[in-house]
C-alpha cells in the first residue's frame, strides 16, 4: 500500500502476486501433509473462507509474540 501511495503500482502489484503464489504453496503443502497424516476432511466452503481470512492473523500474532519473547530475553513457555 505504501509503494502504491508513492506511485510504484507495478512493484506493489508484483509483490501482491508473489504473496498470493506463496500462500497457495503454503496451503497446498499443509493440505498434502494433513492428507498424508490421514486427517479426515470435510469439504466446506465456509470453513475454507474462514481459514483464509483468519489463519494469517493468528499465525502473525503468534510469530510476533515469539519474536518479542526472544528480543526481551525471556524464557518462552511451550504448552
Amino acid at each position: 500500500m505504501i509503494l502504491a501511495f508513492f506511485g510504484f503500482y507495478y512493484f506493489a502489484g508484483f509483490l501482491t502476486l508473489l504473496t498470493v503464489a506463496v500462500c497457495i504453496l503454503l496451503f497446498l503443502s499443509m493440505y498434502l501433509y494433513q492428507k498424508k497424516l490421514g486427517i479426515p476432511f470435510q469439504n466446506s466452503v465456509l470453513g475454507f473462507l474462514c481459514f483464509l481470512l483468519f489463519f494469517q492473523a493468528i499465525q502473525s500474532t503468534a510469530a510476533l509474540h515469539g519474536y518479542l519473547i526472544r528480543l526481551l530475553h525471556r524464557k518462552g513457555e511451550w504448552k
